[in-house]
């Protein structure tokens, strides 16, 4: 391995008629309080505290910059001790300009792993990705992207809900005079379970297809309005889910499965520069979720006759500020987020506060 390591940077070397290091680090330590950390009826509050440090070192030359890179992160609870966790992600991507600096083709792998503590180590997970996607500019104002991810999660502890995953993307996007940006973009994805399973009603597999369109509008130089829309429909649905006693565990509530449903998401967004410090932002989402093989059950855990719908409203009030005057490559975020859902599985009907502040550094 070591050997295939030492000629990819030859390779690189030959190729470039200079080469320009460069250490890249930053780090971002935020608190925030969330009244209700799981998302359910329960309504358990907590005060979370995390650390980020994240570091790279670029080999750069004329048309090509390979980068190594590491990304830590650190969360800790208060009262929930049992939720704290720790997750990294190393990784190696490679950027190629291909016909100028408007062409670039990125080709990368890395690794990741999460560490929980207490009972939530069973949900100790482990990813590896290797990616591929290419920008073409088709004139000044109007460009396509396409890419290719894989991943393959392994639950060292759940094995049965390990799987592989293929992505594929496609999306366009334009500006207009009118200083108007449209993008369009369709994506696929397929997961299949590594362990296979050969009677129902538990699923091997499964695929969905989604639908993108933004659209943002400059009104003046300091203001700005976005919106959005996103549906998503299930190709194959399936499920898996665990005994324990009595009670069943299905994988989209263990995991938040974005296979165990399909439905749409809209929102609409305001930006406004105030001063060269301070930027608002505002938005307002909502989205619909059809579960496909997870049962509404009451608040004793007995499955109702239809199946689970969700309707979340969220909004959220952001202030970011630019503290490069003080310290370089120093800033700040001031959040505020609600979400209301409406279920008709009682136990996932709730609201949700969280108030955050964060400060950021990057060289």
């Amino acid at each position: 391995m070591r050997n295939y390591f030492v000629i990819f940077l030859s390779i690189i070397a030959f190729t470039s008629k200079e080469l320009f290091p460069q250490i890249i680090l930053s780090s971002k330590a935020e608190s925030y309080y969330d009244d209700n950390i799981f998302n359910n009826s329960l309504k358990v509050s907590d005060l979370i505290s995390t650390f980020e440090l994240n570091g790279g070192y670029n080999l750069e030359s004329e048309n090509n910059n390979i980068q190594f890179y590491s990304m830590n992160n650190f969360n800790s609870y208060k009262n929930n001790i049992y939720k704290t966790s720790n997750s990294h992600k190393l990784g190696i991507v490679d950027t190629y300009l291909l016909g100028g600096d408007t062409n670039p083709i990125n080709i990368g792998i890395n690794y990741s792993f999460k560490n929980n503590r207490d009972e939530f180590t069973i949900f100790d997970f482990n990813q590896l990705s290797a990616y591929i996607n290419y920008r073409h500019s088709l004139n000044e104002t109007d460009y396509l992207t396409t890419g290719y991810l894989f991943n393959r999660n392994n639950y060292k502890n759940l094995s049965a809900f390990s799987f592989n995953e293929n992505k594929a993307f496609v999306k366009y996007a334009n500006t207009f005079q009118t200083k108007t940006t449209l993008q369009l973009g369709s994506e696929i994805y397929f997961k299949n379970y590594i362990e296979k399973f050969y009677y129902q009603p538990k699923s091997n597999s499964t695929s969905q297809a989604s639908f993108s369109f933004n659209i943002s509008q400059s009104l003046t130089e300091q203001t700005g309005i976005s919106g959005f829309f996103n549906l998503r429909k299930n190709i194959k649905s399936g499920t898996r889910y665990l005994y324990s006693g009595d009670l069943i565990f299905y994988e989209e509530e263990i995991f938040n499965d974005i296979y165990s449903n399909d439905g749409f998401e809209t929102g609409i967004a305001f930006t406004q520069i105030i001063n060269s410090l301070l930027t608002a932002r505002i938005e307002a989402n909502y989205s619909t979720k059809y579960f496909s093989n997870l049962y509404a059950a009451d608040l004793d855990g007995y499955e109702l006759g239809s199946l689970r719908k969700d309707n979340l409203f969220s909004l959220g009030l952001e202030f970011k500020f630019d503290l490069e005057n003080y310290i370089n490559g120093l800033g700040a975020t001031i959040l505020w987020n609600y979400f209301n859902n409406k279920s008709n599985d009682v136990f996932y009907k709730y609201d949700n506060h969280i108030f955050l502040i964060n400060f950021e550094w990057g060289m």
